[in-house]
C-alpha cells in the first residue's frame, strides 16, 4: 500500500474493501527512507499495520517469535490512541497497565518484508485487569498468529491498582464496542 499522506489523517478505501484510517510517520533514516504506519479500523478489530524489518527475522529469514510481542503493543497502544486514550497520559496520571502473560500460537511463518496486519480487541476489562485479543494476518489475509495478552493496573511503586474512574469510563464508552468477541484457544 503505497499511500503517502500530510500529518492530517484520512479515511481511505481499498481493493479489500476495509477502512483504513491512515497516518504518515516520516522518519529519515537514509536519504529518502520513510515509515508508513497506518491502522485500519472497522469490524470487531482495531488493525495496526508494519513492514517486517530485517532485524526482526531470525538465521531463517522468519519473522522471531519475539517481535510479535512488540507489535502486540504497537497495535494495543494504538488502538487505545484510536479511542482518544493516550497511554502516556495514563503512565503520567500514575498508572501502568502491566504485562501479566503474553500467548501466541503461530499459524504461519512472516518473512522479511512482508506487510502484516495485526488486528486487536479488548475482551475484558474492569478499571484493575484488561485482556487484549490479537489476530496478525499476512499480506495475503491469511491468519499466521493468534494470541492475547492480560494486564493488571499497577501504581508506580508496582503495586495493584485501580484506575480513575475518568479512565475506566473513557475505555468503556469507546473501546468496548469490541467486547467478548474474541478467539477460541482450545
Amino acid at each position: 500500500m503505497g499511500l503517502l499522506l500530510d500529518s492530517h489523517s484520512l479515511w481511505v478505501h481499498t481493493i479489500l474493501n476495509c477502512n483504513y484510517y491512515a497516518t504518515k510517520v516520516s522518519i529519515k533514516i537514509g536519504k529518502s527512507d520513510t515509515i508508513l504506519v497506518v491502522a485500519e479500523q472497522g469490524g470487531d478489530m482495531f488493525f495496526y499495520k508494519h513492514r517486517v524489518r530485517y532485524y526482526e527475522t531470525d538465521k531463517m529469514g522468519v519473522a522471531h517469535h519475539s517481535s510479535f510481542v512488540l507489535w502486540f503493543e504497537n497495535a494495543r497502544v494504538e488502538y487505545l490512541r484510536s479511542a482518544g486514550i493516550n497511554y502516556k497520559e495514563i503512565e503520567e496520571s500514575g498508572y501502568n497497565l502491566a504485562v501479566v502473560e503474553v500467548n501466541g500460537r503461530f499459524l504461519k511463518p512472516v518473512f522479511f518484508d512482508e506487510l502484516i496486519s495485526v488486528g486487536v480487541s479488548l475482551l475484558r476489562f474492569d478499571g484493575k485487569y484488561a485482556m487484549f485479543d490479537y489476530k496478525v494476518y499476512n499480506e495475503n489475509s491469511q491468519l499466521v498468529v493468534k494470541g492475547y495478552t492480560k494486564h493488571l493496573v499497577v501504581d508506580r511503586e508496582l503495586k495493584r491498582a485501580s484506575l480513575p474512574a475518568n479512565i475506566v469510563d473513557a475505555i468503556n464508552s469507546v473501546v468496548l464496542k469490541t467486547k467478548g468477541k474474541g478467539m477460541d484457544y482450545a
